[in-house]
């Protein structure tokens, strides 16, 4: 270590500064946080401590938990289910239960379902797609 000199470590600090650089122009050009950041060093990490309930956590849970979210914060969501079912596994079974495996019908897909269609009135491709995969989950299947 005695050999590690002063111009060294700026060019070290230099080419962190050049990773840094590289993430924030691959966010610019649409690549996700969680995937651009994938090149820093690890002295570039955030720490941070955070509160909340468990209504706001199993908010949290269920947006990352959903079939549409980003797989690395799927995985995050899992363990962080994995441990509550351990703390508090009354909260995290009804949670599973009556939020998170259950589905919410708009006043559209009701209509749908009681006409048997498996289109929307509304013609919105992302919403007939939601109401599809409802449909699925629900075991229903229109002609």
């Amino acid at each position: 270590m005695d050999d590690f000199t002063a111009e060294q470590f700026l060019d070290y600090l230099a080419s962190i500064q050049s990773k840094y650089e590289d993430y924030i122009n691959l966010m610019n050009v649409g690549l996700a946080r969680e995937q651009a950041r994938m090149g820093l060093p690890l002295n570039i990490y955030t720490e941070f401590y955070w509160t909340l309930n468990l209504r706001n956590l199993f908010h949290f849970l269920g947006l990352r938990l959903d079939s549409h979210a980003q797989q690395e914060i799927r995985w995050f969501a899992e363990a962080i289910l994995e441990i509550v079912k351990d703390v508090f596994p009354v909260s995290a079974q009804a949670f599973l239960d009556y939020d998170f495996n259950s589905v919410s019908l708009s006043a559209l897909e009701i209509e749908a379902i009681s006409n048997k269609s498996n289109t929307l009135s509304n013609k919105n491709e992302r919403e007939t797609k939601e109401y599809l995969e409802k449909l699925t989950k629900l075991g229903l299947k229109f002609e």
